[in-house]
């Protein structure tokens, strides 16, 4: 796994940092960490320092969980903060959030269904019927959000 990541371009100091923080992709079968660094990328659009400060995109299911999430996102037009551009933008504070629709991802990814519909001022409801909503496949979440 450490030399398909080479490979995309990742630096030995971002791979033992991403080690550091949480080695648990470390053990993930090549064919699932290939999947998930398309989903990541292409329709994600998230970057190589995006996945160094939060490597548990990684290994985050992505019919289930990282899919769902991103696509109620765009749905709901929910600005995403990713790590690489946290930097760039003036800190919000959690009050702030609702005010202008955004939220940091790994928060979005990470916290609870209730949580983030509380913070954001949306309906659980049609949240948590947006992502139970089954998916046959991880190539099918691919190809829907990709034509979004």
């Amino acid at each position: 796994n450490l030399g398909f990541l080479v490979g995309l371009g990742f630096k030995a100091a971002e791979l033992k940092q991403m080690l550091s923080t949480d080695p648990s992709w470390v053990t993930r079968q090549l064919r699932d960490l290939t999947l998930s660094w398309q989903f990541i990328t292409s329709v994600a659009k998230l970057s190589i320092a995006d996945v160094v400060h939060f490597p548990e995109l990684l290994y985050m299911p992505i019919a289930t969980k990282l899919g769902p999430r991103i696509a109620y996102a765009r749905k709901r037009s929910i600005k995403l903060l990713v790590p690489s551009h946290a930097k760039l933008l003036p800190e919000l504070s959690k009050d702030q959030w609702m005010e202008h629709k955004l939220m940091p991802l790994d928060v979005w990814l990470t916290k609870s269904d209730k949580f983030i519909c509380g913070a954001l001022g949306l309906s659980l409801e049609d949240f948590t019927r947006f992502v139970e909503t089954p998916v046959l496949t991880c190539s099918r979440v691919l190809c829907v959000l990709c034509v979004r």
